[in-house]
C-alpha cells in the first residue's frame, strides 16, 4: 500500500499482528519503529527513506524484506539512516535486502550473518565514514566482522576480504585513543571534530606492534597489491644493499687494480654489479644458495634477512590472492 509520511511517524512499541506493507511508500521525516514488534512478515519493498527508518528494540518474528528489485531505484537516500540496533530477530535468514544501498554501521549491535543480501551496493565502507562518536569503535569492528562472515558464507569472496580488512583496521586505527578523548566527543556530538580528532590519532606510526607491521606487509592478509609491491620493495632493497657489501670472488685476476687494492678485495670482499644482486636477491629469495658467498659479517646478515624475509613477504601475497577468490 503506497502511503507518503512528510513528518516523523511515530510507531514505537505497536504491535504488527498481520502482514506489514509498505511497499511503494515514502519516509520523508523520521520512521520510528522503536520497541514495534512484527508477528508477520513485513515488506519494505519499493520504499522510499528521505531520513532515518529506527527499528531499535524491535521484535521480528517472520520476515522483513528491504530493497527495489523491481524498478531498480533507490530505496535509502545519501542522508538516510537505517538502525536496527538491539533488535530481537527470530529468523535471521529471513531478512532480505535487495538491489540497495547500505552502510555498515547501520549494523552495529545485530547479528547480520545470516541476512540475505542481494545485489547490494556497501556505500561509504571506510572506518573514518563508519565510526560514530555515541558508539564505542569496537562495535563497527564487530558489524564488519559479521558482514565478512555474511559474505564468505554467501562465496563474495572478495567483499568478505573487504570487510575482514575493516575489521582488523578498526582496531588499529583507535587502538590508544585515550578514554577522555572518546567521553568528549560524545558529550559535544559533533562528528566533524570527532573525525578529525581521529585522523590526528590514526597518523601515528605503531612501529612496535605486530599488527602494524602485518597492516603494512599486505594489509592484514587481504590486500594482493600491497604485499606484491612491498615484496618488490624488498627484493630491491637488498639489491642495492648487496651492491655495497662484500663477497668472495673466485677469480682474483679479473680486477685490474693495484695490489693494495688486491688485498682489499681478499680481506673485505667485493661488492656485487646491480644487475648481478638483483638475480642473486631472487636466488636468495628462492632458497637458492647463489654464488658468490658472503664475505663479511654485513654481508651475511643481510643474505640471511633476504631468506627470512622474501619467502615471508611472498607466503603474504600467496594468501592475499586466495582470499580474493576461495575460502
Amino acid at each position: 500500500m503506497a502511503v507518503g509520511f512528510e513528518h516523523r511517524a511515530d510507531f514505537g512499541g505497536a504491535v504488527f499482528e498481520g502482514e506489514v506493507e509498505f511497499s511503494d511508500s515514502e519516509f520523508r521525516g523520521q520512521a520510528w519503529f522503536a520497541g514495534a514488534r512484527f508477528e508477520s512478515a513485513a515488506d519494505f519493498t519499493e520504499t522510499k527513506v528521505f531520513a532515518e527508518l529506527d527499528f531499535y528494540a524491535a521484535t521480528f518474528v517472520d520476515a522483513v524484506r528491504f530493497g527495489t528489485p523491481a524498478w531498480g531505484g533507490f530505496c535509502f537516500a545519501p542522508d538516510a539512516e537505517l538502525s536496527f540496533q538491539h533488535a530481537r530477530i527470530d529468523h535471521p535468514e529471513r531478512i532480505s535486502f535487495h538491489t540497495v544501498e547500505l552502510k555498515p554501521y547501520w549494523f552495529l549491535n545485530v547479528d547480520s550473518r545470516k541476512f540475505v543480501f542481494t545485489n547490494v551496493n556497501w556505500n561509504s565502507t571506510s572506518v573514518a565514514e563508519n565510526l560514530s562518536p555515541l558508539d564505542p569503535p569496537e562495535l563497527l569492528g564487530i558489524a564488519y566482522r559479521n558482514l565478512a562472515v555474511n559474505a564468505e558464507e554467501n562465496h563474495r569472496y572478495g567483499e568478505a576480504s573487504t570487510f575482514r580488512y575493516l575489521a582488523m583496521d578498526t582496531r588499529r586505527l583507535t587502538a590508544g585513543s585515550p578514554s577522555s578523548l572518546h567521553w568528549l566527543f560524545r558529550k559535544i556530538n559533533r562528528p566533524r571534530v570527532w573525525r578529525i580528532a581521529n585522523r590526528w590519532w590514526w597518523g601515528r606510526v605503531a612501529f612496535w606492534k605486530l599488527s602494524w607491521w602485518y597492516w603494512l606487509a599486505s594489509g592484514y592478509g587481504e590486500r594482493a597489491f600491497r604485499a606484491f609491491i612491498v615484496l618488490l620493495c624488498i627484493w630491491l632493497l637488498f639489491a642495492v644493499s648487496f651492491t655495497q657489501v662484500g663477497f668472495v670472488v673466485s677469480d682474483k685476476n679479473s680486477l685490474n687494480d693495484s695490489d693494495v687494492m688486491q688485498s682489499k678485495y681478499e680481506a673485505w670482499g667485493r661488492p656485487l654489479s646491480f644487475a648481478r644482486a638483483v638475480t642473486y636477491t631472487g636466488g636468495v629469495m628462492t632458497f637458492q644458495k647463489p654464488e658468490p658467498r658472503p664475505q663479511t659479517n654485513t654481508a651475511n646478515g643481510l643474505v640471511l634477512l633476504a631468506t627470512l624475509l622474501g619467502p615471508l613477504q611472498a607466503a603474504l601475497l600467496a594468501l592475499a590472492i586466495r582470499r580474493k577468490f576461495i575460502r
